[in-house]
């Protein structure tokens, strides 16, 4: 995937589309104009703009160094290095050469919006007739806490625990409940299984967009059907402790791309 991700931006940087030539009126990020510290630049038909505006915009954590001139950003397990007057950058500690290298203004550095953008999943698009530069991202759902009223997690994510004689980690979060407490929609979504799954046992499964998918495990009553569409909040299921549960409990799991992540990631206080 990282080699994959290297040889777009690398493709990005030499084939860089003449949209850049035009005079720009706003730049927008999801729909919102966004506002710089200091005043984007175009040079060679390349758009600049302030590298900790970009960034942080696009969630990546910003690490500064004085002495070389030099930025590194990196969000989730994408990083990226550059440096004031230098073609060369890193994009996962690999090499590439840049068309137009970053410059500092008013003590300001400014990168290149496309490859920043793009190495960090977004998508860069130009509205000719309205001169605007559009940047699109996935947002990550916000999501509800799925057992109201339960907030005793007897297992968390990432815990190492005994199971048949071998060592397993969590990879979600067990509350414990009372059998039969309301299980919900941790956020909007379709719901793409509901039914047993082996060790699970009874379970629901919704896509909650933006290949974000949670499994709501070990029911004692499924409320909803496959293809429904749900709403957050909305009751989808009775806890219980169906499948391998080894007392009343709701395992909640979140997977990202297929990966299973901290659900602590997406739930809001």
């Amino acid at each position: 995937m990282k080699k994959i991700l290297l040889i777009s931006i690398c493709l990005v940087l030499f084939c860089t589309c003449s949209i850049y030539a035009a005079d720009i009126n706003e730049i927008t990020l999801n729909g919102e104009v966004m506002t710089f510290s200091v005043e984007p630049i175009i040079e060679n038909e390349i758009t600049l703009v302030p590298m900790r505006d970009i960034f942080e915009a696009l969630g990546a954590t910003v690490t500064w160094n004085g002495e070389d001139q030099s930025v590194f950003a990196v969000k989730d397990d994408v990083s990226v290095w550059l440096q004031e007057g230098n073609t060369l950058a890193g994009i996962n500690n690999q090499q590439i050469t840049l068309s137009i290298a970053p410059k500092v203004i008013n003590g300001t550095m400014l990168v290149p919006i496309r490859l920043v953008t793009e190495t960090f999943g977004g998508k860069v698009d130009w509205d000719g007739d309205n001169k605007k530069i559009i940047i699109t991202t996935k947002k990550m759902p916000k999501m509800i806490w799925p057992v109201p009223g339960c907030t005793n997690i007897t297992k968390d994510f990432g815990v190492c625990y005994k199971k048949n004689g071998r060592s397993k980690m969590s990879v979600g979060i067990s509350v414990g409940t009372k059998e039969g407490t309301p299980i919900v929609a941790a956020a909007d979504g379709k719901v793409i299984y509901a039914n047993w799954r082996g060790n699970y046992g009874k379970v629901v499964i919704i896509d909650h967009s933006n290949e974000v998918v949670a499994i709501y495990a070990h029911c004692s009553e499924l409320l909803v059907k496959e293809n429904s569409q749900v709403k957050a909040g909305e009751k989808i299921a009775l806890s219980g402790f169906t499948g391998m549960a080894t007392g009343p409990c709701v395992h909640f799991e979140v997977r990202e791309n297929g990966r299973c992540v901290d659900p602590k990631m997406y739930l809001v206080e």
